[in-house]
């Protein structure tokens, strides 16, 4: 699950219907006899008490039992849902291919066409590194300091980089911006109903700046591993007489921008990454950088920067004239090229997968047609959105969502009325906040229009291009209008969701609303343990250590007393010391303020699914189901949508760039502090689950 944080470095209205006997149920209508249970009972390891190792117990047999695929670096339930949806995706995109003339412009022949040219590998062999040689020979051209800032501007136009910004979703990002100003139009943080132009860092390679300075043999050998890939990719496209010293130099560029750049969990303090000022000031702080030329090279009419991380734009100012042109041409050269590398020829792409298979530990590329079909659905999204939905998302999955959404709203409620440490005040504008919260689910009110863009079925490179120019100036033409609260940041057919603090939303793509996280079939304590705990999770997003900065109009604005804040980063700082204690890799403790978070959403959102959950009939009743009490399917349902096994490169990755915890501490971590959990599977002192009263977590 994904907060949108606002800085691309770093993220229904149904009246609950009440009955005597508690909350209509959610599940669907069905016969005993069609009931197939949704938890997967051969997974259990029952050698192991759930008191000692829940996630074990709950997935031990699974974890014996399963290998990772060649062609991946985790495996786990969301992994096996990712795929379902790929082999959905590649249904449609085969049907839209195989269209003999379809209508220019309509989803079919959009999302057909990109797939055909990602496909024709033939033409892609063919046309080699031809399509971005235009570019190449212009960044060749480089006389003068200045024109280095010119073509970054031209590069953002020509939409070599905006598409990338929304290529997430599917995989966490493995490799970093590139792009060496970040500049795009979204909300104004303190005052959301205004679009700014935001600057934030940029500039890596690598995925983020804690690579650059590692020294343990895994962190040398993934800078060797780099290093020779700039030297191969500069050798490959004759950039470079000396690429081998060149890419030393690169890397050395590199290094001093990841310097200067902010870690996550500064990144993860919203007032720290708020910085508004005129043109005039950041050309006074950046003399080096001519801000005038480059927005106008954009096309960009404003007064006004909202810069995310000023001390890395006055480096950048610095190396603007402190490191040769040589070097910066060298430099821009390779990150064009590095941008597209998956996607050219098999030299590049070959060399950009040796790459990712050191930093995650993927031992073989996927399938074409899986890559084909991650890229449609990371570019042009929204076109096979209409398509994906149309198929695959019938209405009473939106009515079951909208029903269960206004269950935990109910219960989150009742959490915030009932909370011992928070004034009566605070608690009114907290309820303010959550009764604003708007949940978006399945798909947009209006879907992106595409139709202008020209994809052509031959030419992989190019439509990636005109993508990319669509992207710029779709978002570019937000400014200076109005923010548009009913966008969409993420696609329909993509397994995640992601809460919105500006927009003081949550958001459930069509994609995740099927097993293993609800089942039209499953019992209430299922898929409260699955969807329901996601949806608390979004939920509590909003009321986490950087969500709870926000309004209920999503403006960064204080809306707490002090004694109450105060209180809040107490129980905030006992998650964070909880999960600093967990190791992982034998030695690696987890980083506890980097994950703190998405900590705080797990903690509440099982809380207040849990909470959901014991207002249907089906607690009530407490009927046994292969043995479980509801409360017991409850947690299982949970700990199994968290199974997830990972190769050593990738869980390092994990532990050190991701923000959330391992799967195993995500489902043993925030039920350790429950005493529903302990009286559902007879916790007792001394056990390892067992947490003493002093040290339990209940913050929402």
């Amino acid at each position: 699950m994904k907060q949108f944080f606002l800085n691309k470095t770093a993220f229904l209205l149904l009246v609950i219907s009440a009955m005597a006997a508690g909350v209509i149920s959610c599940r669907s209508s069905i016969g005993e006899t069609a009931f197939k249970d949704p938890i997967d009972l051969s997974a259990r390891d029952t050698s192991v008490s759930p008191a000692q190792d829940f996630f074990e117990y709950a997935n031990g047999t699974w974890l014996k039992n399963t290998e990772i695929p060649a062609d991946k670096a985790r495996v786990g339930s969301f992994a096996t849902l990712a795929d379902s949806v790929l082999v959905q995706i590649k249904g449609i995109l085969d049907s839209c291919m195989a269209i003999k003339s379809p209508k220019a412009g309509t989803p079919a022949q959009l999302a057909g066409g990109l797939y055909a040219s990602v496909l024709d590998t033939a033409a892609v062999e063919n046309a080699g590194l031809t399509p971005l040689r235009a570019d190449l020979a212009r960044i060749a051209a480089i006389k003068e300091r200045g024109d280095i800032i010119r073509e970054i501007g031209l590069e953002n136009k020509n939409g070599d980089w905006f598409w990338d910004w929304y290529h997430w979703g599917w995989d966490d990002i493995i490799t970093g911006t590139g792009q060496l100003c970040t500049i795009y139009v979204f909300a104004d943080n303190k005052n959301s109903n205004l679009t700014r132009l935001h600057c934030d860092q940029g500039g890596l390679g690598l995925p983020n700046k804690t690579y650059y300075f590692k020294t343990d043999s895994a962190g040398r050998h993934i800078i060797a591993v780099y290093k020779n890939y700039i030297a191969n990719i500069l050798s490959l496209s004759g950039e470079s007489p000396e690429p081998k010293a060149d890419a030393e130099a690169i890397f050395s560029l590199e290094k001093k921008l990841a310097e200067a750049s902010s870690g996550r969990e500064e990144l993860y303090v919203p007032e720290k990454n708020y910085h508004l000022m005129s043109v005039a000031e950041m050309q006074s702080l950046t003399p080096n950088i001519q801000w005038r030329q480059l927005l106008n090279t954009m096309d960009i009419r404003t007064d006004t920067l909202l810069v995310g991380q000023p001390a890395f734009y006055k480096t950048l100012s610095g190396l603007l004239k402190s490191t040769p042109i040589s070097v910066w041409k060298k430099y821009l050269s390779f990150h064009l090229i590095n941008q597209y590398a998956p996607w050219l020829s098999a030299p590049y792409a070959n060399a950009a997968f040796a790459l990712r298979q050191v930093i995650t530990g993927q031992k073989e590329r996927a399938a074409r047609w899986k890559a084909a079909s991650i890229l449609v659905n990371s570019t042009i999204g929204e076109a096979l959105g209409e398509l994906y939905v149309n198929r695959y998302f019938p209405p009473s999955y939106k009515k079951y969502m909208v029903n269960m959404v206004n269950n935990l709203k109910a219960a989150f409620r009742e959490h915030i009325k009932n909370l011992d440490w928070m004034s009566d005040s605070t608690k009114t504008l907290a309820l303010d906040k959550l009764n604003a919260m708007v949940a978006k689910i399945g798909y947009p009110e209006k879907w992106k229009d595409f139709s202008s863009v020209n994809i052509r079925k031959d030419s992989l490179i190019d439509n990636l291009k005109r993508i990319g120019q669509w992207y710029y100036h779709y978002n570019m033409d937000k400014l200076p209008k109005p923010t548009d609260r009913s966008e969409w940041l993420m696609t329909s057919a993509t397994v995640n969701a992601y809460n919105n603090p500006t927009s003081n939303d949550i958001n459930f793509p069509a994609a995740i609303l099927q097993p293993p996280f609800y089942f039209p079939n499953g019992d209430d304590a299922v898929n409260y343990g699955s969807i329901g705990a996601v949806i608390g999770h979004e939920m509590t997003h909003s009321f986490d250590n950087m969500g709870s900065k926000y309004d209920k109009d999503g403006s960064l604005k204080n809306w707490w007393t002090k004694a109450d804040q105060k209180e809040f980063d107490k129980r905030a700082d006992m998650i964070v010391k909880q999960f600093d204690q967990y190791t992982v890799l034998d030695s690696v403790h987890l980083n506890g303020k980097m994950e703190e978070v998405e900590n705080i959403a797990d903690l509440g959102g099982i809380a207040i699914a849990y909470t959901a959950f014991q207002k249907t009939r089906e607690v009530q009743k407490d009927t046994l189901i292969n043995g479980l009490t509801p409360n017991q399917r409850f947690f299982m349902a949970n700990a199994q949508i968290w199974r997830s096994k990972l190769r050593p490169q990738r869980l390092a990755w994990l532990v050190t760039s991701n923000g959330h915890a391992p799967a195993k501490y995500r489902a043993n971590g925030p039920v350790s502090n429950m005493p529903e959990f302990y009286k559902a599977f007879n916790v007792k002192k001394g056990d390892k689950m067992y947490r003493a009263d002093s040290v339990r977590v209940k913050i929402w």
